[in-house]
C-alpha cells in the first residue's frame, strides 16, 4: 500500500493543556497535514509545517505549525515520510541538511577502521555522513551508509563512546533489519535517495521512489539484537566496549534534561529503555573474561562544522 493511501497512528500533544496526549491518525495530503481524533480536527499547511527528528532513545518524527509551537504531533511510524507530499516539499527537505565536511567524514572512516577489520560486512562497503543536528542521534541506511549528527560528534568525549554507537548501527547493517523490517511491513524502506546516491545497486533499488528517512523505527528486537553484535564487534576489535555504555547514558542524561524522553508512554515506543539497555549491557561487561589489554585509541578532536 502506497504511502499516501494510508493513515498512521500518532499523538498530538497540547503543552498548554497539561501536556496531556491525544491517540488518533495521521494524513497527508498535497496541501496539509491532518490530525483527526474523536472530537478533534487539526491540520498544518505543509508550507508552515515543521519536521524534527527522533533523536537519542526518541525514534518519534514530530510535526508542528511554524505559527503555534504549543501543538506538537507525534508518530513513531517513519513510512509517513514516504507520503510523496512531503518528500516533494523542498520546505520539509530543507530541514534536514547535511555538513560538507570531508575531513569530519575521514576522521569518522579512520576511527572506525578497526572495526571495519572485524565486522562480516560482506561485499558492503560502509560509508559514513554527517548530518547537522542540534540532537544527538545516529542512524543506518541500507548500502552500508551510516549517518551521525553533529550534536552526537559533539556530545562524544572519547573514541570509545562514538565507536559504540558505531558499532551497533554498523550491527543493524549485518544483520539486515533494513530488509527485515520490508518483509515484515510488506513494503519499501523510506532513506536518503534524494541526498546519497550509491553504485551499490541494492541501495538503489530501496531508494528508487522514496524519500528520506529520519529515523530508525526498529523493533525493540532488533535493537536489542544490535546492541549484542555491535557488543561482539568492540570485543573482537579489542575496543573497550563500556564506550558503548557510557554513551547510553549519556544519552538518558540527555532526554531527561531536555524532557522529552516522558513526553509519550514507553509503550508507543518500539525502542527499548536506555535503562534496560544500559543494565543488560553493564551484565555483559561483567561475565566478559577479560576486562584488560583494550586498544590504546587517540582522543577526539571534531572540527566545529
Amino acid at each position: 500500500m502506497n504511502a499516501t493511501d494510508r493513515n498512521f497512528e500518532a499523538f498530538l500533544v497540547h503543552r498548554a493543556v497539561s501536556r496531556e496526549t491525544v491517540a488518533g491518525r495521521l494524513s497527508v495530503d498535497r496541501r496539509r497535514l491532518r490530525f483527526q481524533a474523536e472530537g478533534l480536527d487539526c491540520e498544518i499547511p505543509l508550507e508552515q509545517l515543521e519536521v524534527r527528528l527522533g533523536r537519542g532513545n526518541d525514534p518519534r518524527v514530530s510535526f508542528w505549525d511554524r505559527r503555534r509551537s504549543d501543538v506538537t504531533i507525534l508518530t513513531e511510524d517513519d513510512s509517513v515520510l514516504e507520503c510523496a507530499s512531503l518528500v516533494q516539499s523542498s520546505h520539509v527537505r530543507s530541514q534536514l541538511t547535511f555538513v560538507d565536511d570531508s575531513n569530519q567524514v575521514a576522521r569518522l572512516t579512520a576511527l572506525a577502521a578497526p572495526l571495519l577489520k572485524v565486522v562480516p560486512a560482506g561485499k558492503t562497503q560502509f560509508a559514513f555522513h554527517v548530518v547537522e543536528s542540534e540532537y544527538p542521534n545516529a542512524f543506518a541506511l541500507p548500502g552500508g551508509h551510516i549517518v551521525i549528527t553533529t550534536a552526537l560528534l559533539r556530545l562524544a568525549d572519547r573514541p570509545e563512546e562514538l565507536l559504540g554507537v558505531i558499532a551497533h548501527e554498523m550491527a543493524h547493517i549485518t544483520q539486515h533489519h533494513h530488509a527485515r523490517k520490508i518483509i515484515s511491513a510488506a513494503g519499501p524502506v523510506v532513506i536518503f535517495g534524494i541526498f546519497l546516491h550509491s553504485r551499490d545497486q541494492t541501495l538503489d533499488v530501496l531508494s528508487s521512489g522514496s524519500g528520506l528517512l529520519v529515523t530508525r523505527g526498529f523493533s525493540q528486537e532488533y535493537e536489542l539484537e544490535a546492541d549484542d553484535f555491535g557488543w561482539k564487534y568492540l570485543v573482537a576489535a579489542n575496543i573497550d566496549p563500556r564506550g558503548m555504555i557510557d554513551m547510553f547514558k549519556k544519552l538518558k542524561a540527555f532526554d531527561v534534561q531536555t524532557k522529552m524522553g516522558n513526553l509519550l508512554p514507553q509503550a508507543f515506543s518500539s525502542h527499548p529503555a536506555l535503562d534496560k539497555r544500559i543494565v543488560r549491557l553493564e551484565r555483559r561487561w561483567q561475565k566478559l573474561p577479560d576486562k584488560s589489554g583494550f586498544r590504546l585509541l587517540a582522543p577526539l578532536a571534531w572540527k566545529e562544522p
